[in-house]
């Protein structure tokens, strides 16, 4: 990427208004029921369960929409961003 940039450091921020690299995990090969974490070059992350995609009018199950119950990979999910400083938001 040669234009790096965000704006995002609140975990569980929804990360793709920045730019982002994104994972999809799902354990049965479809796009119903699947996590999905993000980051973005400041290395605020957020993670949530999809019960199949927004274009199907799939709910997200995380953190974000609800605090106490909902679905987040943390604690216990480790992540790192190497970008250099001179090279974000410029």
């Amino acid at each position: 990427e040669t234009d790096v940039w965000g704006t995002l450091t609140k975990h569980n921020s929804v990360i793709f208004h920045d730019n982002d690299f994104e994972v999809f995990v799902s354990t049965d090969a479809t796009n119903h029921n699947y996590k999905e974490f993000e980051v973005n070059c400041l290395n605020c992350t957020w993670s949530l369960l999809l019960n199949k995609p927004y274009a199907e009018s799939g709910s997200e199950d995380s953190k974000r929409i609800d605090p106490e119950n909902g679905y987040d990979m943390e604690p216990g999910l480790i992540s790192a961003v190497k970008v250099y400083p001179d090279e974000i938001n410029n």
